[in-house]
């Protein structure tokens, strides 16, 4: 099968992936397509696939002041959670929850690993 890619606004590209069960299956499809895992994150959530699963965790829902930089940090602590040997929904979990600390911090830093672990664990 062809893939095609098509340029969308962020509008349209939003309600394309604010679906999680459709969201699964386009993330598992692809990675079935490429040799790589995939992680999606998304405002709805974060994804992973390796071609054969596919697993989601559902954002945590905070009051956003910032957006610029949520996808580094996000990035940031998925990569950390890999390092760390988290598991699937573990390390997506832990990069949503420093992603949702981000976006709703006024000074606008990252949160500390101690700070993410406490936020994922209250909620």
């Amino acid at each position: 099968m062809r893939m095609n890619v098509t340029y969308c606004s962020n509008s349209m590209a939003l309600a394309a992936i604010s679906d999680a069960e459709h969201t699964k299956k386009l993330v598992l499809e692809l990675a079935k397509k490429i040799p790589v895992t995939i992680d999606l994150h998304t405002a709805s959530g974060s994804y992973w696939s390796n071609g054969s699963e596919v697993e989601f965790a559902k954002s945590f829902q905070v009051e956003p002041v910032i957006a610029t930089g949520a996808g580094d940090v996000w990035d940031a602590a998925n990569i950390m959670g890999y390092l760390a040997n988290l598991s699937t929904q573990e390390r997506l979990i832990f990069a949503n929850g420093a992603s949702a600390l981000y976006i709703k911090n006024t000074q606008g830093s990252p949160p500390t690993l101690r700070q993410v672990l406490s936020f994922v664990a209250k909620n």
